[in-house]
């Protein structure tokens, strides 16, 4: 397993689950969250080392295609019980888009591997959701290029981000038992996409959200789906 410093432990002000909503704590979630957070600081402290000269770069995602301007609208056309929070009709906010490449940062782009897509909204006022976070002016979305994530236990994610960066057959094997069978099919389809724009692909958030409050509250998934006047390019084999 990658070793880590002895750090003390990432504080989180963990959620408390909605009935309502259908959520439910996982076994042991709340300290997978805690050990998740503890594990990746400590690889991107021995990564990125300080006085090393280097500049430290994201855990996940971390090359960047460049970050776009954007105006985000709501379709006037949407369903009432949808229209809440952000998505109210009328509203319309500026926005900041940043496309990715999911995880070697000097990959070339041309090989095959996951895709991410996520904006920030500005200048939204009210109270927001998250605890910490009440007094936000901005309200952010992320999303990738697969509508379902690799692993579906807290526990699981652990071990995968402790191993699966080493190469020796252990820490392969033990990335393999993390991920099952079918997190093994969908992290193969992660990895092996490849794309000629970012501006061409679908994105989904992999897991719900909460939309609104009170009765009309509930459960959502959202997805970016390209304009079709952007066309499909072919993507070239030859690097040269």
């Amino acid at each position: 397993t990658t070793p880590v410093p002895d750090e003390p432990e990432v504080a989180l002000a963990y959620p408390v689950p909605d009935p309502d909503l259908g959520e439910a704590l996982a076994d042991g979630e709340i300290e997978a969250a805690a050990a998740i957070a503890t594990v990746i600081d400590g690889q991107i402290r021995m990564k990125y080392p300080m006085g090393s000269g280097k500049r430290a770069l994201r855990d996940a995602h971390p090359k960047a295609h460049g970050c776009l301007k954007a105006e985000f609208k709501v379709n006037p056309d949407i369903k009432p019980e949808y229209a809440q929070g952000v998505f109210a009709k009328g509203n319309t906010f500026p926005a900041i888009v940043r496309f990715s490449n999911t995880s070697k940062p000097y990959d070339p782009d041309i090989k095959g591997d996951g895709r991410g897509m996520a904006f920030k909204l500005m200048n939204v006022p009210g109270k927001k959701l998250l605890e910490n976070e009440t007094q936000a002016l901005s309200q952010d979305f992320i999303m990738i290029s697969h509508p379902i994530f690799f692993i579906a236990d807290p526990k699981d994610y652990v071990d995968f981000i402790k191993n699966f960066e080493n190469s020796d057959l252990p820490s392969q094997l033990a990335t393999a038992r993390s991920l099952g069978p079918l997190g093994m099919k969908i992290a193969l389809d992660f990895t092996k996409l490849r794309i000629s724009s970012p501006l061409q692909i679908q994105f989904w958030s992999n897991v719900p959200y909460q939309l609104g409050v009170g009765a009309n509250k509930k459960a959502v998934k959202y997805t970016a789906r390209p304009c079709a006047i952007n066309g499909s390019d072919t993507v070239p084999f030859d690097t040269k």
